[in-house]
């Protein structure tokens, strides 16, 4: 179905405290540091599927900025989305936070919280949330000096993107190699297995 603009702005069917010149926002730098700098070139076809969808039932929520009100916390897509609709006004939720305020480590952390609790998740793929995961945890052992309990880290970060610790160690192993042990004492095999790394298989995954 062919996408069309339906004038500077687009139908809103949720709550917004202003309008903005879409062309005044600008990214949140914290988002490439969750979603990777591909994060966006990679998505092109949900931003076109999601504009087709807000041309046909409008926006149903307005993206969220910084205090300066021009700065994305949540809405990187659908304000690309807005755009190739050509809508010239987006309308947005201004919150008390400042983008200066999210530098050091534990900042870093409740802002990247913050972002894929108010972003879409449902486009990204596995390896796209493995490596989210993976970016977060660096920033966890930034703060903390350790990498998170499997606990910790879903109840912080891994269900709001759908990936869990338990996968994410699936995933480590097939990356780097491990070791099982036969803790059954299975017949016909050894006590120890050296189970060697298998990129190609998450190549297939990507």
């Amino acid at each position: 179905m062919a996408i069309h603009s339906s004038g500077a702005r687009p139908q809103v069917n949720g709550y917004f405290t202003h309008w903005v010149p879409i062309t005044s926002l600008r990214h949140n730098s914290l988002n490439a540091e969750v979603y990777g700098e591909e994060y966006l070139t990679e998505n092109e076809e949900y931003i076109s599927e999601l504009a087709e969808s807000i041309s046909e039932n409008g926006l149903d929520h307005a993206v969220e900025v910084c205090s300066d009100g021009i700065t994305l916390i949540g809405g990187h897509h659908r304000t690309d989305a807005c755009i190739e609709l050509q809508h010239t006004e987006i309308p947005v939720i201004k919150t008390n936070f400042k983008e200066a305020d999210f530098k050091d480590a534990k900042s870093k952390l409740d802002m990247m919280n913050l972002l894929v609790r108010n972003n879409m998740q449902k486009s990204y793929t596995q390896w796209q949330r493995w490596k989210q995961a993976e970016r977060w945890i660096a920033v966890y052992k930034e703060e903390h000096g350790k990498e998170p309990a499997s606990k910790e880290f879903n109840e912080q970060f891994g269900r709001s993107i759908g990936f869990m610790f338990a996968t994410l160690e699936y995933a480590r192993q097939v990356q780097n190699g491990y070791k099982w042990k036969n803790t059954k004492n299975a017949k016909g095999l050894p006590k120890v297995l050296i189970i060697g790394p298998r990129p190609d298989l998450l190549d297939n995954v990507r």
